[in-house]
């Protein structure tokens, strides 16, 4: 595999990430001519892993609770000698307000 033109590949674990929010939201939006892009939720430990997938087709998802969770993305590589291919996805983090009842 060849790494894609114009993408820094970087490996990403579960031990680097940190909590965001209360959820996070990964929807692919796109994605021609690569392998990789692997995500996986491990459990709080970092290192027990509580599922692995590849977003596919368009629509593909995954919600995660942030704070209870960790997780990662493989790098991509081009599937063929062409240099250009791409991931594309979208990340909404959301984080529950507090309402002034809530603080009391």
């Amino acid at each position: 595999m060849l790494p894609c033109r114009g993408y820094r590949a970087r490996e990403m674990s579960a031990r680097t990430t940190a909590t965001h929010s209360d959820y996070v939201l990964t929807l692919l939006s796109d994605r021609h001519d690569v392998s990789g892009g692997e995500s996986s939720i491990y459990r709080a430990d970092g290192i027990t892993r509580v599922c692995s997938t590849t977003l596919e087709k368009l629509g593909d998802f995954m919600l995660l609770h942030d704070s209870l969770t960790k997780h990662g993305v493989t790098s991509i590589e081009c599937a063929s000698a062409a240099y250009e291919g791409h991931r594309d996805v979208l990340v909404v983090m959301y984080s529950r307000v507090l309402q002034m009842d809530d603080a009391e």
